[in-house]
């Protein structure tokens, strides 16, 4: 949505749904996390890479990269580990029906990733996996881009 049709209720939306409702679910589980815990957000490439019409779900986004740092630092003490990972684009249900709406953008954005390919969700869900593995025991405070290269 352009920034200039953004109404309140579309922008209490997108922050409800990507930083409140996560922010505050954290808040309520971390003191139930074991020590040496993990908790994994999941961002967006949108923070990095800018697109006209995605400022206020890149802004959400981004709210909740940075509070991915924060947490970090304030749940250490008890070893627990705070990352997060930023999908570019994805096949997903929802953008899914986008791309049924719109097929011609499936071609351009797999052209302009690295892999050729639009993510889907497994490749996300391995990286997250990786992520709560012993693997990446001494990994925190990271977000990790999982966008097959998409716009480098």
């Amino acid at each position: 949505m352009a920034f200039s049709e953004v109404t309140e209720a579309y922008f209490d939306q997108m922050m409800l749904t990507n930083f409140k409702g996560p922010f505050f679910l954290t808040q309520k589980l971390a003191p139930l996390l074991r020590e040496g815990g993990q908790i994994v957000n999941v961002s967006s490439r949108s923070t990095a890479l800018t697109s006209a019409g995605f400022s206020v779900y890149g802004a959400t986004k981004a709210a909740l990269t940075t509070v991915t740092r924060y947490w970090a630092k304030e749940l250490a003490p008890r070893q627990i580990r705070v990352n997060s990972v930023s999908p570019g684009p994805l096949l997903t249900n929802l953008a899914d029906s986008a791309f049924a709406r719109h097929p011609e953008y499936i071609e351009p954005l797999a052209a302009n990733t690295l892999l050729g390919r639009i993510a889907q969700p497994d490749d996300i869900g391995e990286v997250i996996a990786m992520l709560l593995s012993n693997a990446c025991r001494y990994v925190t405070a990271t977000d990790i881009d999982v966008s097959g290269g998409f716009m480098v």
